[in-house]
């Protein structure tokens, strides 16, 4: 069989097969964890999740924010895929990466204010620690408040912060 710098046809072959596996997994878990925290505040399903772009709008719903916060997350990967801008990307980048980034905060922080959390806590490490933090709104036990105040207090009537 041929060899493509010294690796077999064969084991590149496999290599795709298994990064495509691997990948659609993750896709797939990722969809679900977001699909379980849209039931939480009754926005969307398993099947409007997985659309890629449309479900970080179901996001924006939840998070009772505009879905034009959508254009400023998904941007970066827009220009990533289109060969022309180029130029646009590498000059803008860094830019665009940071437009990203505060958009993501945002978004994160004002999931976790409706949940009664710290927004710039919780809307700082999702993006920072790849979305894991996301884990604990879809597979923990909190459920939305509905004033969204992210302060408590305790029997004395002392002011704190709920992380």
């Amino acid at each position: 069989m041929t060899t493509f710098y010294g690796i077999g046809l064969l084991a590149w072959l496999l290599f795709v097969i298994i990064a495509f596996v691997v990948g659609a997994a993750v896709y797939l878990f990722a969809v679900y964890a977001m699909t379980r925290i849209g039931r939480k505040f009754g926005v969307g399903n398993f099947w409007e999740f997985l659309v890629p772009v449309y479900n970080i709008m179901l996001l924006c719903d939840c998070a009772g924010i505009s879905r034009w916060t959508t254009l400023a997350i998904a941007a970066p990967g827009f220009f990533l895929f289109s060969g022309p801008l180029i130029g646009v990307l590498l000059a803008g980048g860094a830019f665009l990466s940071a437009v990203c980034f505060a958009a993501n905060v945002y978004l994160w922080g004002s999931i976790a204010e409706k949940f009664g959390k710290n927004f710039w806590f919780w809307g700082v490490i999702t993006p920072l620690f790849l979305w894991m933090p996301a884990l604990v709104f879809a597979f923990g036990e909190a459920s939305p408040r509905k004033s969204g105040v992210g302060a408590s207090s305790n029997e004395q009537g002392a002011r704190y912060i709920e992380i």
